[in-house]
């Protein structure tokens, strides 16, 4: 009778051992779930900005291209100090740029904009991740 009861205790013990592991192992799943559903929300929120900004790229890019609009760019000379007048155009003024530098130019912004959701999206998934 003596071996039966040690033997029950022994699986009792190995039992809780077994149903702690076995939490653990829950828990972390879940953990695990919803760090995934975050990672997945940032996804979907980052791409959607850059579908929105890649579309106003894009507008930008046949606006410019059919002239509906142009691109200035806003230019600040120093003031010369010498005596001999100068062709510039003048503080605060500004200068048209090429079909060709408008498009470069909307190429730049584009990268720059995907470029900025990849760190943000990066930041925010280790924020999601490593808390």
């Amino acid at each position: 009778m003596k071996h039966y009861y040690q033997s029950s205790l022994r699986w009792q013990a190995q039992l809780r051992v077994a149903e702690k592991v076995a939490r653990q192992r829950a828990e972390t799943i879940e953990q695990i779930q919803l760090r995934q559903q975050e990672i997945a929300a940032i996804d979907t929120r980052l791409t959607e900005e850059l579908r929105y900004e890649e579309n106003e790229n894009t507008l930008l890019r046949h606006q410019l291209a059919t002239g509906a609009r142009r691109l200035r760019i806003a230019e600040r000379c120093p003031p010369d100090h010498g005596g001999t007048p100068t062709g510039s155009l003048g503080n605060g003024a500004s200068a048209e740029v090429s079909g060709d530098t408008g498009q470069d130019i909307l190429t730049l912004r584009q990268n720059i904009l995907r470029d900025r959701k990849k760190l943000i999206y990066l930041q925010e998934y280790i924020r999601a991740t490593c808390h």
